[in-house]
């Protein structure tokens, strides 16, 4: 029961944009590779009603970002109800932490990756990076955000890759502190990346760049909009940028439900021929989270994951309304369903 358990250990709200949580669970933490992730849930009975609302956390899908000792250290970006009700959480409150389950990133040594990452990214690269490098490899990465303000663990970020591209949609660029990092103020990827191989962003001391016909492996994680826009450069404006031997996945974030990988299809995701565009199969993401990016069919991603965006939007006016009451997260939890 002890290794199978789930107990918070700390919760910290002090990010911009991330809510970050260390868990004891130890047989999680004994079986977490880096690029898994867990499905979190806390439990009714423990959890408050209030306007006759059960504030239980419901299934959530939540990124891993290393472990320590017997504990995993756990990443929920801070967008819609789900993050609002796990910063209610207290050190000793038991959850149910299923996983780690998905892929384990395919980790080499002696190669050079590319990692494109958005937000949400960040908290993924936090756990990869040092496993990356720990296994003698060189690790880019293209951090890209809306703002400065958007930005967190930053120092952890620079000591988990030899190379940062920093990039902000709009307002002040984001300081660098090492001589073979970049910071520009752009939201178009293609072109940052273009430009970082002509040499015209980054640093002029050619020493301190990494050529990205150098690159094995390239990992794309971000909105339906950045995969669209890597896999139309793939067939253009990269064709002749990386070598051909180059190996290019995105991460599939569609809807998930159970993630036992196979169950209940919730997570099922259309693959296609990339010659023809025709679907061929479909898949379970959560089993295959990271799929060649020439074979994800991004319209059905698309569709997936705007299916629950209504529903969402209207549970997080209602958790700001019950919040918002006076004295809401100190009332005690009752027994039994709402």
């Amino acid at each position: 029961a002890d290794q199978l358990s789930a107990t918070v250990i700390s919760v910290n709200d002090d990010h911009p944009v991330a809510l970050e949580m260390w868990v004891r669970a130890p047989m999680a933490a004994r079986n977490f590779r880096a690029g898994q992730f867990f499905r979190m849930q806390t439990f009714e009975t423990k959890s408050p009603l209030v306007e006759n609302t059960r504030l239980q956390l419901p299934l959530q899908t939540i990124s891993g970002a290393g472990v320590r000792g017997d504990m995993v250290r756990l990443m929920l970006l801070k967008w819609g109800a789900n993050a609002r009700l796990a910063a209610m959480l207290k050190a000793g409150d038991p959850l149910v932490l299923m996983g780690p389950t998905g892929a384990a990133m395919d980790v080499h040594d002696g190669k050079t990756y590319l990692v494109v990452s958005g937000t949400w990214g960040a908290a993924v690269m936090l756990g990869l990076g040092p496993v990356l490098r720990s296994a003698g490899n060189r690790v880019v990465y293209v951090a890209a955000y809306g703002e400065r303000s958007q930005i967190y663990c930053k120092q952890e970020l620079e000591a988990a890759t030899d190379v940062i591209i920093w990039a902000v949609a709009k307002g002040e660029p984001i300081e660098i502190a090492r001589p073979q990092d970049a910071s520009v103020v752009t939201s178009d990827m293609i072109g940052l990346i273009r430009d970082y191989a002509a040499g015209a962003v980054g640093p002029e001391n050619p020493l301190l760049r990494v050529p990205m016909s150098d690159v094995d492996e390239i990992l794309v994680m971000g909105s339906t909009g950045l995969l669209k826009g890597m896999q139309s450069a793939f067939k253009t404006d990269f064709a002749s940028l990386f070598n051909e031997h180059v190996k290019v996945n995105g991460t599939v974030g569609s809807p998930m439900q159970c993630m036992l990988k196979g169950v209940c299809g919730q997570c099922l995701q259309w693959q296609i021929d990339p010659d023809s565009g025709e679907r061929t199969r479909a898949v379970f993401s959560c089993s295959m989270q990271d799929q060649p990016l020439m074979w994800i069919d991004l319209d059905n991603l698309k569709a997936r994951q705007g299916q629950s965006r209504l529903s969402e939007y209207l549970t997080s006016l209602w958790v700001d309304h019950v919040l918002s009451l006076p004295d809401a997260v100190d009332r005690t939890a009752t027994p039994g369903r709402a």
